[in-house]
């Protein structure tokens, strides 16, 4: 999987489908990015790679493309 698809992906599993969301978009500053958001960034990144992410990984990360680095290795 690609990284624009990966963030396809990422954007509707957290409503938001319009554009909103690219790699170097900072997760924190999202509209409505909370606890829910991270529960879906979650689901999301198992059912794509199989890596189920803990909450720290994602507070790590600052964008997108930080967590398609964590679930697909950088590949």
């Amino acid at each position: 999987m690609g990284i624009e698809e990966f963030v396809a992906g990422l954007a509707d599993a957290i409503d938001l489908r319009d554009g909103k969301v690219n790699a170097d978009s900072v997760l924190r500053a999202l509209p409505g990015w909370d606890s829910l958001c991270m529960l879906n960034v979650i689901a999301y990144v198992d059912e794509v790679s199989g890596i189920v992410l803990a909450a720290r990984q994602i507070g790590a990360a600052t964008t997108p493309a930080d967590l398609w680095n964590i679930a697909f290795g950088g590949v």
